[in-house]
């Protein structure tokens, strides 16, 4: 029996762990995942759902799902939010959750290797954002109730750890038979029946494994968790060299603007590593201002927006140099013009 092995592919930033870390939500997961592992009984998770910081994390997790970008029965995608502000995003999703009805699902066909097709049904963006609100407080509880060798559709696991469970449990406990259980058609013949697809040899269960690519099986590390702080350190580094009490501030103060315009700014403020463009000195928050450097295309785009002390501004909204560029170092000079360049400005 031989399988076809594909390179892995390239290792993926832990993004949605960033972004609980960003809105504050890890701690309050950790104890959600603690309580579950003890055998609490939870009864009353609706006002962690409906947490502004919840609503904030559902909306950035899934700004970046290409989902997101594929319009419902509604016709809107996560582009029709993104003009919206905070507390107006906050507000209707938080109103969803008084009597929630969904709305109706758009059903579309995805072809199958075997020429039929597969039902998927594309919820509205609203839907999306209000499942994902809910996944999120539930899915630290369900994590601590799972199998340790249960592999998926699970944070931080994949097919490839449970071919190296298989390929552990053929090495080193001598089993040698794949059996294979499929519920023909689950999805859309759930309410009629199911069907058993199970090949025999020699009155023995068995499938060849053959022709499948996959990523490198490694075995799994049983400390990876992302709702233990030792779990965490095994997935990245954690943001040790951002100052947590500003970043914050920065999320309680949202800046004057759109959803997205402050979503983007919290993510400048963590890749600049809460340093100025400019100077490459740390910002307190009555230091911070956040400048647009670009005008053609999306305005509120991740690459349009650069942090900056407020007294630099004035170097970058004007098209003649001021008596601030005669005190500027030649790094501090440089990095003012290349942000210039970019805004179509004259050097200085």
């Amino acid at each position: 029996m031989e399988l076809t092995v594909s390179k892995p592919d390239k290792v993926q930033k832990k993004q949605k762990l960033r972004n609980a870390e960003y809105y504050q939500m890890q701690p309050i997961l950790d104890e959600l995942y603690a309580k579950s592992r003890s055998g609490t009984v939870f009864t009353n998770l609706l006002p962690l759902i409906c947490s502004e910081n919840n609503i904030k994390m559902a909306y950035r997790n899934i700004r970046k799902n290409a989902g997101s970008k594929t319009p419902g029965t509604d016709g809107r995608t996560i582009r029709s939010l993104d003009t919206w502000s905070t507390q107006r995003l906050i507000g209707h999703i938080q109103s969803k959750f008084n009597w929630y009805k969904p709305q109706s699902v758009r059903r579309v066909e995805i072809p199958k290797p075997n020429g039929k097709t597969r039902p998927l049904g594309i919820p509205t963006i609203t839907d999306r954002l209000v499942q994902q609100c809910i996944l999120q407080i539930l899915e630290p509880i369900c994590e601590a109730k799972f199998h340790p060798h249960s592999f998926g559709f699970r944070p931080n696991r994949g097919c490839e750890h449970a071919i190296a469970a298989a390929y552990f449990k053929m090495q080193k406990q001598h089993l040698h038979y794949v059996v294979d259980i499929d519920i023909k058609g689950f999805f859309d013949n759930v309410n009629h029946g199911k069907s058993h697809e199970i090949r025999y040899l020699n009155g023995y269960p068995l499938l060849p494994l053959s022709a499948i690519q996959h990523r490198n099986p490694m075995n799994f590390n049983k400390s990876v968790n992302s709702y233990t702080v030792e779990g965490r350190r095994e997935i990245h580094r954690m943001l040790e060299q951002v100052n947590i009490d500003v970043l914050r501030y920065l999320l309680e103060n949202p800046e004057p603007g759109s959803m997205e315009f402050n979503d983007k700014c919290i993510a400048v403020y963590c890749a600049q590593k809460g340093t100025c463009a400019i100077s490459h000195r740390p910002l307190m928050p009555d230091e911070i201002t956040f400048c647009r450097i670009r005008e053609q295309g999306h305005k509120d785009a991740y690459r349009n927006i650069v942090m900056i002390h407020w007294m630099y501004l004035p170097l970058l909204t004007t098209r003649e140099s001021t008596e601030l560029a005669a005190a500027l170092s030649g790094k501090e000079r440089s990095a003012v013009n290349k942000l210039r360049k970019k805004m179509g400005l004259a050097q200085i």
